[in-house]
């Protein structure tokens, strides 16, 4: 279960840098929101339990990294950094 928690937190971190680096935070929170809804989707047609649990942590890895572009707890854009 944490290896995939941790999947989960990896997810997190490489969508914040990549958002950061190429500043296109709408379409990084739309792949996000939109893995998410496949996770929630498939675990509700998974037959076994490690399936759903599966699916579940794919959920969560895209709830995590919108979640992580909408805050902007883990990289501050530039333009918000104090000079």
């Amino acid at each position: 279960m944490q290896s995939l928690a941790l999947g989960a937190a990896f997810f997190k971190v490489v969508v914040g840098t990549s958002s950061d680096r190429t500043g296109e935070r709408r379409l990084h929170m739309a792949g996000s929101l939109t893995i998410a809804a496949i996770g929630l989707l498939l675990s509700a047609y998974a037959d076994s339990l490690t399936g759903k649990v599966v699916c579940l942590a794919i959920a969560a890895s895209g709830i995590w990294g919108a979640i992580q572009l909408e805050t902007n707890t883990f990289h501050a854009p530039e333009d918000r950094i104090p000079r």
